[in-house]
């Protein structure tokens, strides 16, 4: 248990440009969420003070009655980290269960889209020119039309021909003609498109949600991608989303909102540590508060 300081706890309850938080815990994940959304950035901290085998940065909490400490870890930043996937493949599990618990979305009106392009050497390339064409699909007016809610995942693959990249797509829409789906999608990536997959969702929603859920996290084959093929993906989807929000549901957050109270008093936690430091330690030996 920690000896929580005997100063007033507001001193610590600190981030860089927040101020005092009144729910220091909530703050964290939606920093955390925002620098993994934006694949890097965000709440950074100084990796040279972590002695660990552990890559993953943390923020230690205490709670402010009984002293009890939980520790957080924070995305090291490498997009293919089981630890990191993990997490973040719980959060968009539960967001889309939810989805469907409350009813938000006509299951009988979902289906499971998959757009690719053809295979090719350079996979930054194929992922900008992947990215660009879906958004010019999403300009069109049938789209539009069609279209009502749901979400994307990025699906990234090493193969014989080089790289695949797919969009698996599971949202609420209107009856689209597979054939003039394609010709819309060979029009909006100029003749490469390939590979066109619509289904309506039949049986279970947690099937579709495990499977959208787990592209972005768990590449194919990835135990034979090389040191190299490992870099070039992080460097390919660098400040890209890998998992996101369409149409109706665009301007929902994905990030965790609940308040997190001490499981043996109840009681609000305050940031006590920064990566093993202390906020007063760190302050002393930086000099400034955790970047």
């Amino acid at each position: 248990m920690y000896n929580m300081p005997s100063s007033s706890p507001s001193a610590y309850a600190v981030l860089p440009d927040k101020g005092p938080l009144e729910d220091p815990f909530q703050a964290i994940l939606r920093g955390a969420g925002e620098a993994e959304n934006a694949g890097g950035g965000g709440l950074q901290l100084d990796t040279s003070i972590i002695t660990a085998d552990d890559p993953h940065q943390f923020i230690t909490l205490g709670c402010t009655k009984c002293g009890h400490t939980h520790r957080i870890k924070l995305p090291c930043g490498d997009r293919l980290c089981l630890d990191c996937a993990k997490q973040r493949q719980m959060k968009y599990r539960t967001y889309l269960v939810k989805k469907f618990a409350n009813g938000s979305i006509d299951a009988s009106k979902t289906k499971l889209l998959t757009l690719t392009v053809r295979s090719m050497s350079d996979l930054g390339q194929m992922v900008d020119m992947l990215f660009r064409s879906f958004r010019r699909l999403r300009q069109r007016q049938i789209w539009k039309r069609i279209f009502v809610k749901g979400v994307y995942s990025l699906e990234v693959a090493k193969g014989k021909n080089g790289w695949h990249a797919h969009f698996h797509i599971l949202g609420e829409m209107a009856y689209w003609n597979k054939h003039n789906l394609s010709k819309v999608w060979n029009e909006v990536t100029k003749g490469r498109g390939k590979i066109i997959d619509i289904r309506v969702l039949r049986g279970s929603s947690h099937n579709a949600i495990r499977e959208i859920c787990k592209y972005p996290f768990k590449p194919h084959n990835l135990q034979k991608w090389t040191d190299r093929d490992r870099t070039d993906y992080n460097f390919a989807v660098k400040g890209r989303r890998l998992f996101s929000t369409l149409g109706e549901w665009y301007a929902d957050k994905l990030e965790h909102r609940d308040v997190f109270r001490c499981p043996e008093c109840g009681g609000e936690f305050i940031v006590v540590e920064y990566s093993g430091l202390t906020v007063e330690e760190w302050n002393f030996q930086f000099d400034r508060p955790p970047d």
